[in-house]
């Protein structure tokens, strides 16, 4: 008898345009023979909704409706917020308490009552949360229900190296919010049953940090779509993949640009980078004025294609879980240079299935040097070895199908 688990997600997890879609599809798809799988969301549109039960026929879903202001507070609100995006964008402080430090969880009595028919409804073993709009969630939940928490990526430590990269992680004010998040995010991890990481470096975090709750790490994978390539070609181009609303992807190429495009440019004036996925017209005519031989691509249909005959690189500096852009990379045969952060939660040895350097002027010789196409495909061989031997769909169901049984057995 399979077990009933339900899944509460901020939104839907598809199209696979992100890496948090793609790990919360893949975990569903490996695991669906297996479990009843459940899917209570609130944002998703209809489309998105019969695109996934026409793949997903056997899985249950539930859509709860917002209810949207109305009246006079409607009017005002909008209002409000409007004016606080047009007279505080500029000011450090707001921006900080705004996107990274104050959680601004709304929740709904609603939503509560409506997940909790569903438990008593459908004899729900286990209730499963995943990303940070979702955690508190577990207060709702019933005792006798197990839960568990997927922690794509530490809430506090990308809040931590945010206010490092902005120099402002010493003074005072900042680190009292930043604390009080911190271990708003532990205490409510403490309520979980378990908590799978995407990583074991992140679980070794979490362990340190106070969070008692068993802690797993359990990878996440991208999809099967790519095949591997042999490189025939290099344009002098560079690839980012990434869009703008996830924010250590702007820090990142921000980061680069500043800081290592330049002297790049100085020695090969030529070389171009792409940058790939969604980012706003503001952005993209910014970046146009201040740096050169760039190219936004917007969304592509074809990812594969975008990156054949360039080399992809990695600059993230903040933020924790498992870049999936690197597993993309490595299963279509594209040599990776990146950064610590950046390739945090795969198993890639320096210079050996890619290049991993933090400080500017070595990223940047690392890529002025990088321009035999024998030694791209070399780095390109050996991080496709790794990926496919480790990160596959059985591999996954292997690794999370117990996590599971454990805890409705329990």
């Amino acid at each position: 008898m399979k077990h009933n688990v339900l899944i509460i997600l901020p939104w839907l997890p598809y199209p696979l345009n992100t890496g948090g879609n793609q790990a919360t599809f893949n975990c569903i798809e490996a695991l669906k023979n297996d479990i009843q799988f459940h899917i209570a969301f609130m944002t998703g549109s209809h489309e998105q909704e019969r695109c996934l039960k026409k793949l997903w026929p056997d899985i249950k879903f539930y859509r709860h409706n917002r209810p949207k202001p109305k009246g006079f507070y409607a009017i005002t609100s909008k209002i409000i917020e409007k004016l606080e995006r047009t007279l505080f964008k500029n000011i450090l402080q707001y921006k900080i308490e705004k996107s990274y430090i104050k959680h601004h969880y709304q929740k709904y009595y609603g939503f509560i009552e409506f997940i909790n028919n569903i438990i008593e409804e459908h004899n729900i073993d286990i209730v499963q949360m995943e990303f940070m709009e979702t955690i508190d969630y577990v207060y709702a939940i019933p005792d006798k229900v197990k839960k568990i928490f997927i922690h794509h990526e530490l809430g506090y430590v990308r809040k931590e190296l945010y206010l490092k990269s902005i120099g402002v992680n010493n003074e005072l004010y900042y680190k009292y919010i930043y604390r009080q998040a911190k271990q708003k995010e532990i205490g409510t991890l403490n309520y979980y049953d378990a908590v799978i990481t995407v990583s074991s470096i992140d679980a070794e975090k979490l362990k340190r940090d106070g969070v008692t709750s068993e802690i797993i790490p359990s990878f996440c994978i991208v999809q099967n779509k790519y095949s591997f390539k042999q490189i025939e070609k290099y344009d002098k181009v560079l690839t980012f993949v990434g869009p703008e609303n996830h924010p250590p992807n702007k820090i990142g190429i921000t980061w680069f640009l500043d800081n290592v495009w330049p002297s790049i440019l100085e020695k090969e004036p030529c070389m171009k980078l792409k940058i790939i996925g969604n980012w706003t017209e503001t952005t993209q005519k910014d970046f146009y004025n201040k740096y050169k031989g760039l190219q936004f691509t917007g969304f592509v249909k074809d990812l594969q294609q975008e990156l054949l005959g360039t080399i992809m690189i990695v600059p993230i500096t903040i933020g924790s879980g498992i870049r999936m852009k690197i597993q993309e990379a490595a299963k279509m045969g594209i040599p990776v240079i990146t950064t610590t952060v950046g390739v945090e939660g795969i198993p890639f040895e320096n210079r050996k299935e890619c290049i991993i350097e933090d400080e500017p002027e070595k990223f940047a010789e690392a890529i002025l040097k990088l321009n035999s196409i024998q030694d791209q495909q070399i780095l390109a061989n050996a991080a496709y070895k790794k990926i496919t031997e480790i990160f596959g769909f059985e591999a996954l169901r292997q690794s999370r199908l117990p996590i599971y049984k454990k805890l409705a057995n329990g």
